[in-house]
């Protein structure tokens, strides 16, 4: 089941970076058309279900490559981080939000959390 909540008024020539969990690994990534087709294209190659962790509006690249530098040390492969790693990160900020918010480039921008990752997350 995808659940599409845009994090505000999005401007039609940014992008939208989202966090994505499939039990194994995170994913961030970059998209410039709405999450929840990106999650249907991806869930497409993927046997674990994918559950969007956030959204952050009005984006660019240069918001994505801060996050993935931000986690460069857990790269798995690609766009996709060692979940454990990420899930200590994000608990030990106190939530996606409160982790996001360390992070200069994500500073200001919309950002909607997808239950059930409002709180800390199970690792």
């Amino acid at each position: 089941r995808i659940v599409f909540r845009p994090p505000g008024e999005q401007d039609p020539d940014k992008a939208r970076v989202y966090l994505l969990d499939d039990g194994f690994g995170i994913k961030v990534g970059i998209t410039w058309g709405l999450v929840a087709q990106r999650v249907g294209a991806l869930q497409t190659g993927n046997p674990r279900t994918i559950e969007v962790i956030a959204e952050i509006g009005n984006a660019d690249a240069d918001v994505e490559t801060a996050i993935h530098d931000v986690l460069a040390d857990d790269n798995v492969s690609g766009e996709w981080f060692r979940r454990s790693a990420v899930v200590e990160r994000i608990n030990a900020a106190g939530g996606v939000k409160s982790w996001l918010d360390t992070i200069p480039a994500v500073t200001g921008l919309p950002v909607v959390v997808h239950h059930p990752y409002a709180g800390k997350i199970d690792a």
